[in-house]
């Protein structure tokens, strides 16, 4: 049964949250801390290593780079895993507005890990 019911949060998630293009990383956390919230309010919480999981696979393509390297061993707790994403997102707009150069995903992830 127990089994059941996870399958049932993570279907839960999966099916709500995919990120926009046009919602920020914050908005895109906030919501899916808000579907976390409601699942623990009705006592059915995700663990934290299922919170990683899905926020990564939540994410847009343009996030794919950091994704494959998130999803690597040893995986971020939930709080790291935000923390590295909001870093991530400050660092491509940095990116984008000190250079003519266009961003790519790689470009800022590289420059993130220096």
């Amino acid at each position: 049964m127990h089994k059941i019911l996870k399958n049932v949060n993570l279907l839960y998630i999966k099916t709500y949250l995919h990120k926009e293009d046009d919602k920020t990383i914050g908005d895109h956390i906030c919501t899916f801390k808000g579907l976390c919230d409601s699942l623990a309010a009705i006592e059915k919480p995700l663990p934290d290593k299922e919170k990683v999981l899905c926020l990564l696979t939540s994410l847009c393509p343009q996030y794919e780079t950091f994704t494959t390297t998130m999803l690597k061993p040893p995986r971020p707790s939930y709080y790291a895993l935000v923390s590295k994403l909001q870093n991530l997102d400050q660092m491509r707009s940095w990116l984008s507005s000190h250079t003519d150069v266009p961003t790519t995903p790689q470009l800022v992830f590289y420059s993130q890990q220096q």
